[in-house]
């Protein structure tokens, strides 16, 4: 199984978001844009566990304190991989998700855990593999405040061709 831990939004939030995916979808020639129930922000992703790591992971997510009630969207952005992006949209600077991220991580880290050591850059994935037929720069995002639904626990998986989310366990904000 393969899992991740995650900020997750409301269906409202879901819906605003898919309206820029749809904007990235116009100014794009190919891509994999995500599914309207696929949008979350990956607070530290894990990959493959068995049910004894698992036990582990859940028992850390109930270890955290303090999550942000919400978070504020202003800009959209990119990865470049090679002739291809990763396009997102930007979080404002919220001390208390850094703060959080950190924490999760530090008890990762004493669990023995690998984790990732690049910096954290919180953001919500629009699509992958993207090629654009033109600027994304054309895209306006008026910032937008957006409640968290909860911190989750998330797996994925593949349901037939599609890539699913799904929480496991949850703490609801």
């Amino acid at each position: 199984m393969r899992v991740f831990y995650a900020v997750t939004f409301h269906k409202e939030t879901k819906e605003r978001l898919f309206e820029y995916r749809n904007m990235v979808v116009k100014h794009s020639i190919k891509g994999r844009f995500t599914s309207l129930n696929n949008f979350h922000l990956t607070l530290e992703f894990i990959g493959k566990v068995n049910s004894k790591e698992l036990s582990l992971l859940v028992d850390i997510l109930y270890k955290l304190k303090h999550p942000p009630k919400q978070l504020i969207i202003s800009h959209i952005g990119s990865f470049k991989r090679k002739n291809k992006e990763i396009i997102w949209l930007g979080i404002d600077k919220n001390w208390e998700l850094i703060r959080l991220q950190k924490e999760l991580r530090n008890l990762l880290m004493k669990n023995e855990f690998e984790i990732d050591n690049r910096s954290y850059r919180p953001h919500i994935t629009i699509g992958r593999q993207i090629v654009r037929k033109d600027s994304i720069k054309e895209i306006i995002v008026n910032p937008i405040q957006v409640p968290i639904r909860s911190i989750a626990l998330m797996e994925s998986k593949r349901v037939g061709e599609k890539l699913v989310y799904e929480p496991l366990k949850e703490i609801i904000i």
